[in-house]
């Protein structure tokens, strides 16, 4: 996997006729959020030429007064971040988007910092900004970080970097495996340029995983991701929190939703039957891992096995998918 290393920049160059962008906001559950969401990105110095909401909750209404100049899609089922994703980059008309959260916060330059970054990084893909912890319930800013960007392993395993420890500046901006997909500013050419049946954002895996994914095949695909630290988001991650150690990971894991692990648990094998090769992974230590992981669901979580069937019928489509973008590549 590519380990961070630090690029050069000049970030206090900050262009105020930056690139237009659009900006994307996939909610599920989380209405009363919007609004303030909203406001950071209305606040930008660098104003987006579109903004589309995607309401896969179906209850929001688009004549109340924060959703003026805003389009509204409300698909008929819960289409996921990855479906809702690609339902946004259909109507997009910029050459950058910001696919995040209604949980995210933006500092006002994030936007402007960013695209001037892509600007200047011609061969970069995705960018995430530092991401800090928002605590909501007390409408206060944090100084833990969420994420720095997506590390992984060569045992398969992925995670965000820093999560639950202080912001001290022990990460700088440079390449990174990945960006979390709460915040991910991107490069619409790129990521046409890795759809597969005319999907970008994979929509078997509805949420969870599918920023790693993305990254992954924009990785194949001769494309990079990078951290940049000068841009500062934050994000409330209602189903978070510390995820120091084992024990951390294991109180995180246990704090979401049972439609949540099940779909972390499935699209895990999705991502590496996709993705995996002898090259980025050591292939022995990837499968003790995942074995360990079916073991531990089995004797600790046996509900969310209840998703195994859809694991099944899914693998042979994530293996045709496989076999597309290595014959592209």
């Amino acid at each position: 996997m590519r380990t961070q290393t630090a690029i050069s920049i000049q970030i206090e160059k900050v262009h105020l006729e930056s690139p237009a962008y659009t900006v994307v906001i996939i909610n599920f559950g989380q209405d009363e959020l919007i609004p303030a969401c909203l406001s950071s990105v209305k606040k930008q110095i660098t104003k987006p030429a579109q903004i589309i909401v995607v309401d896969n909750s179906g209850q929001l209404r688009g004549e109340v007064i924060y959703m003026a100049g805003i389009t509204l899609l409300q698909p008929a089922t819960n289409s996921g971040y990855a479906g809702g994703s690609n339902l946004a980059l259909a109507l997009c008309q910029t050459d950058y988007i910001l696919i995040m959260n209604p949980d995210i916060l933006l500092e006002t330059d994030y936007s402007a910092r960013t695209l001037t970054f892509l600007e200047q990084e011609r061969q970069i893909a995705a960018v995430g900004g530092l991401l800090l912890r928002y605590d909501f319930k007390n409408d206060q800013a944090t100084n833990l970080i969420d994420s720095a960007g997506i590390a992984g392993s060569r045992s398969g395993r992925f995670w965000d970097r820093g999560q639950g420890n202080e912001w001290t500046g022990q990460f700088s901006s440079g390449w990174v495996f990945g960006v979390s997909g709460a915040a991910a500013f991107y490069r619409v050419k790129a990521l046409l340029s890795v759809a597969v049946n005319g999907e970008i954002f994979d929509e078997d895996m509805l949420a969870y995983k599918e920023d790693i994914d993305i990254a992954w095949r924009l990785s194949q695909g001769g494309w990079s991701s990078a951290l940049l630290v000068e841009a500062v988001a934050y994000h409330g991650r209602s189903a978070g929190g510390s995820v120091k150690g084992w024990r951390g990971r294991w109180a995180a894991r246990r704090r979401h939703s049972l439609m949540a692990r099940r779909l972390a648990f499935k699209n895990q094998f999705l991502l590496l039957v996709k993705n995996s090769n002898k090259v980025e992974l050591d292939l022995w230590t990837t499968l003790m891992r995942q074995l360990m992981l079916i073991g531990y669901t089995c004797i600790f979580e046996p509900s969310v096995l209840g998703v195994v069937p859809e694991l099944i019928s899914q693998l042979p489509r994530a293996w045709a998918k496989r076999r597309l973008q290595k014959n592209r590549a």
